[in-house]
């Protein structure tokens, strides 16, 4: 009896994987700094890889900064942010129809949202107004309960995350002319 308590335990302390890559917001291929200014729904910049984030164009003031951070990314705003994340046909055509569940910490603050995919990307609103915040890390699970966040290894995101950012390279040679 001990030891069946036990095991159902430990099985209620198992985490569901993310479907979402680089949802710790440790890969940052672009560089670790942006400065986004308010043009558009439709403008931004993608910073942390995988990650776009973009100003509202209705609130007053310039512009967003986003900056990795040891415990995630680090936005500072004057007015609303938004951060978008895109799928590609063959996820939202695995995910389509079930229940999905995104969880996040913002500033060490967990939150729990129920989501429902529309199209291939979801938004999050990072802030409402002028502020800063500190997203730690997202996360998006099938089911209907969120379990704990358990990030990737390093090698195993950046792999994931160099497929959607590629980074070309020219080789140079000398030639040697004879004459």
């Amino acid at each position: 009896e001990g030891s069946m308590a036990d095991t159902e335990e430990k099985a209620a302390a198992l985490s569901n994987p993310n479907l979402l890559i680089n949802g710790g917001f440790a890969i940052w291929q672009r560089g670790e700094s942006f400065t986004i200014p308010r043009t558009g729904y439709g403008t931004g910049k993608y910073t942390a890889d995988r990650w776009r984030v973009w100003a509202n164009p209705d609130s007053t003031g310039g512009n967003i900064t986003v900056t990795k951070a040891a415990d995630g990314m680090h936005v500072e705003s004057d007015g609303a942010a938004f951060m978008s994340y895109r799928f590609e046909a063959a996820d939202v055509e695995a995910l389509s129809g079930k229940t999905l569940t995104l969880s996040l910490s913002r500033n060490g603050a967990v939150s729990v949202i129920p989501v429902t995919l529309s199209g291939n990307a979801f938004s999050i609103t990072l802030l409402y107004g002028a502020g800063t915040t500190t997203i730690n890390w997202i996360k998006l699970e099938v089911g209907e309960e969120a379990t704990p966040y358990v990030p990737k290894g390093y090698g195993e995101e950046l792999l994931a995350c160099m497929r959607y950012y590629p980074v070309s390279y020219t080789h140079l040679r000398a030639h040697e002319t004879r004459e």
